[in-house]
């Protein structure tokens, strides 16, 4: 699970002060009541040799807690960060052996709520808490994340949050992460945390003349983001921000139908048109190894959606956006007035053996292209692709055949399709 909550209920007398220490490993974000506790702050606490040392952060929420209510609602989410395999020992200059294990993400917190009468209360994370997997389903430090948010649940982290099917469960007790017997401990981290937005800026300008020297491209504005100084439509969606940055990209306004598929890859370089005998000027991922950084969301379809990957940064300078297209092309031959639904069904067959003919003539590029940078053999890419040109075939015979011979046979055989009622019959077809 990687998302914690719980709800606190509150003495009516005036709070005096209120102090939260949290350390979330690898990975934290702290709420309360709906509120992300200091959103400047990523990739939170620091990196660690966690038996020997493991950190942890310090709040003041006494503005942020309101007693009026008479309860709080306290949620946490956990991201893997470096405690849960995420390097790699290098051997021979191949990645080799995945490096420790520690398991998996945990919490450990506990806010000191101080009341004008002198009263205390301490809340601390334990097995009440409830837990589940949200929207954020896989995250890397460097491979990228991967956030589903049609498992969003608005105010999840809200005292007055009630959702019947939501799938909460009570939270595990897990072992510290320190190792005490052996001398470790557990630090307050004084080092300044990593900081996005306008507190992250180095450079205070939001034109070019203001960059350091070397510094080509993309303006630094005042919020502290890097705008595009060019996109390219022809090669994929690509996005150049000018110069070689550490960061993430977000995504605003986002509209388009649920389980849209969203992926953004990240690279440094872009080929040259002509590399490798390919005519495209596509990302660079040579240079990534067994890496995959690529963040990927898929839409609730409710609008307005927004993304920003979490506990994860990309060196890039080049931005990719693949919308699912293909899907949505999909979704658009099934709609009654599109083209595909006004085909004969004899065209429908001969477009789509057309397609297969296309694939087997043009078999060399499109092998060269799928294998590129992913260290596929060419070899295999090609039988994939005459595979998918039979099967192309196969269905094409099936566009005007509601019944009759639409299973090819043997030639001493004969099998023949009825059509009737869904219902009829039940069956186990295996694999």
């Amino acid at each position: 699970m990687n998302q914690l909550r719980t709800v606190v209920n509150l003495k009516t007398t005036t709070i005096q002060s209120a102090t939260a220490f949290i350390s979330g490993i690898g990975y934290y974000h702290l709420y309360i009541e709906g509120q992300l506790i200091d959103p400047s702050r990523r990739l939170d606490v620091g990196w660690t040799t966690y038996q020997q040392r493991t950190l942890y952060a310090s709040y003041d929420l006494t503005k942020v807690i309101n007693t009026t209510t008479g309860r709080i609602g306290i949620g946490i989410i956990l991201g893997q960060g470096w405690y849960n395999r995420q390097q790699w020992e290098i051997s021979l200059g191949a990645r080799t052996v995945l490096a420790e294990h520690y398991g998996p993400p945990r919490a450990l917190m506990q806010l000191n709520i101080h009341y004008v009468d002198g009263s205390v209360q301490s809340i601390v994370t334990d097995s009440s808490w409830l837990g589940r997997e949200g929207e954020h389903r896989f995250d890397s430090v460097y491979m990228g994340t991967t956030m589903d948010l049609r498992a969003t649940l608005p105010c999840w982290s809200c005292a007055n949050f009630t959702k019947s099917n939501s799938l909460w469960i009570n939270a595990s007790t897990l072992p510290s992460p320190v190792n005490f017997t052996a001398g470790g401990q557990f630090s307050l981290q004084t080092m300044d945390p990593i900081r996005i937005g306008p507190n992250a800026l180095h450079v205070a300008t939001s034109g070019h003349s203001g960059l350091l020297a070397g510094v080509q491209g993309a303006s630094l504005t005042d919020s502290g983001v890097l705008k595009p100084i060019s996109q390219d439509f022809v090669n994929g969606q690509i996005f150049d921000l000018g110069q070689n940055f550490g960061g993430w990209c977000k995504l605003s306004s986002l509209d388009s139908t649920k389980s849209t598929i969203i992926q953004l890859r990240y690279a440094e370089l872009r080929y040259s048109r002509g590399a490798n005998g390919i005519d495209f000027a596509g990302l660079y991922y040579e240079n990534l190894d067994s890496i995959a950084v690529m963040d990927t969301v898929i839409l609730n379809g409710t609008g307005n959606e927004t993304f920003e990957p979490l506990f994860t940064s990309h060196g890039f300078r080049y931005l990719l956006d693949d919308i699912d297209k293909a899907v949505e092309a999909a979704r658009k031959a099934f709609r009654i007035d599109s083209p595909w639904r006004k085909l004969e069904p004899s065209a429908r067959g001969n477009l789509m053996r057309k397609f297969a003919e296309l694939l087997r003539r043009d078999i060399v590029y499109l092998a060269q292209l799928e294998t590129l940078n992913n260290g596929k053999p060419l070899a295999n890419s090609k039988i994939d692709i005459m595979g998918s040109a039979a099967c192309i075939d196969y269905y094409a015979g099936w566009t005007d055949k509601f019944t009759g011979e639409t299973i090819p046979s043997t030639s001493d055989t004969f099998l023949y399709t009825r059509h009737e009622p869904v219902g009829v019959c039940g069956q186990i077809i295996p694999w």
